[in-house]
């Protein structure tokens, strides 16, 4: 299902058990035709799983630490896959989860082919059914490329064929799924844009970040009731960022520039909301029989645990500087190692302040995190006396001198606000208003 409709659900959930009872499906028979695997990922149970009747293999059903990650309110909003062909947008959607008809039945009009969790590895292969019956009204134009406003699929079935693996990358990343999908596409065609995967979240996730693995670079995003987009891999999370969900592919941005590639994300409010990303993939040229296969892990856990995640699985070197992440609440910054350290804190997070050296050597200062507690002042030093005040450990090292590509650190005070500024931005400090106390040293910004 694409995002402009998506939001028809009559639920917001974030309890799977909830939602069925909502539809009127006793928990019981969902269990029964349930098919899950599981595995422990820091501590915790994370348990997957996918329904051989109610969304035709789609998973509708990812729990981690006793939260559901799933928003299952109509048989669009799953993690699951769906197609769209010549620029047609949902008035020709193939749609791995069933229709926009099927509401909160416990039966899809997709057919589920086949599931299977042998070796612990969740596999399913579905006939998706078109999102709209054939002949709907969709209201307005299918697409911003086509003038047609009704559903062109002459059935409710399709024939493409939706294949989907799903297994636990392993050790090194205990919190992240490796979920492989292919399409099979039974016609001729243009065009395609393919939501290889996409995710409904709660309507509880409302914070968007976008992580750049090269430069481990975590920036702040504003998800909108509009799709948008980003070449870089996305991270949807509480507030608070004690949960969080990332996706990430290999082929994301494309090499080819007319087969665009892109995470999309939204935020649609009000009494059906729900946090929605995806990994879209676009084709040209399709032919019958042909197959197409895409990657597209995810990781959930802490925002912090999914930063580990995603540097951990291979696909592009990342920097060997750690990232240090600035936060705001009024009046004052703080800066840390740690996503959900401060936005457990109810702190704001601001941006990627600066990356330093995870390891000290010849010509590296450490630079610690102090705290001043009679005003509440957090601030970096490079004195490991805190310069008087509480001492929190080190953040990392910089370089005692420039070269290469780094710049300086620069420390700013505001007497009235009692906040320490720590920036690469000179400007930044002068034109806040904060009084230069010098550079601590030398960073990659």
């Amino acid at each position: 299902m694409s995002s402009s409709i998506c939001a028809t659900g009559k639920l917001g959930s974030v309890s799977m058990a909830m939602a069925l009872a909502a539809a009127g499906m006793p928990t019981e028979q969902a269990r029964a035709n349930t098919v899950s695997i599981s595995g422990t990922a820091n501590g915790s149970t994370l348990t997957i799983s996918a329904s051989s009747d109610r969304f035709a293999g789609a998973i509708e059903s990812l729990v981690y630490r006793g939260l559901q990650y799933v928003d299952i309110a109509d048989h669009g909003r799953q993690i699951q896959s769906a197609i769209q062909v010549d620029n047609l947008g949902e008035c020709y959607n193939p749609n791995e989860a069933g229709s926009l008809a099927d509401g909160t039945l416990p039966t899809s009009s997709s057919v589920l082919n086949s599931i299977s969790s042998a070796n612990n590895v969740l596999t399913t292969q579905t006939r998706p059914a078109f999102w709209l019956a054939p002949g709907q009204n969709y209201g307005k134009p299918c697409s911003p490329f086509t003038s047609a406003t009704t559903a062109q699929n002459t059935s409710v079935l399709s024939n493409y064929t939706i294949g989907r693996t799903t297994r636990f990358y392993g050790p090194a990343a205990p919190n992240l799924l490796v979920i492989d999908t292919s399409f099979t596409v039974p016609e001729n065609r243009i065009s395609a844009s393919v939501e290889a995967l996409t995710a409904y979240l709660p309507p509880a996730f409302t914070s968007f970040l976008t992580y750049d693995r090269d430069s481990r670079t975590l920036i702040k995003l504003t998800a909108t009731n509009a799709v948008q987009q980003t070449s870089t891999p996305l991270i949807v999370a509480l507030p608070n960022g004690s949960s969080a969900m990332g996706a990430m592919s290999g082929g994301i941005p494309s090499s080819d520039p007319n087969r665009p590639s892109y995470y999309g994300y939204i935020y649609y409010p009000g009494n059906n909301a729900t946090a929605k990303w995806s990994c879209v993939f676009n084709e040209l040229n399709l032919t019958a029989g042909s197959t197409y296969h895409y990657t597209c892990p995810i990781a959930v856990g802490t925002v912090d645990e999914v930063i580990a995640a995603m540097d951990a699985y291979p696909g592009q070197a990342a920097s060997q500087m750690v990232p240090v992440f600035r936060f705001y609440k009024y009046p004052q910054h703080f800066m840390t190692r740690s996503y959900s350290e401060a936005a457990g804190a109810g702190w704001t997070f601001e941006t990627t302040g600066f990356h330093l050296f995870g390891t000290g050597g010849p010509g590296l200062l450490p630079m610690y995190r102090c705290y001043n507690a009679s005003n509440s002042d957090h601030f970096v030093s490079t004195q490991s006396n805190c310069e008087g005040y509480n001492q929190e450990g080190a953040l990392g090292y910089a370089a005692a001198a420039q070269s290469g590509n780094l710049v300086p650190l620069y420390r700013f005070y505001k007497g009235n606000t009692k906040d320490h500024l720590i920036t690469v931005n000179y400007s930044e400090g002068v034109n806040g208003g904060y009084a230069y106390e010098g550079v601590l040293g030398y960073v990659a910004s």
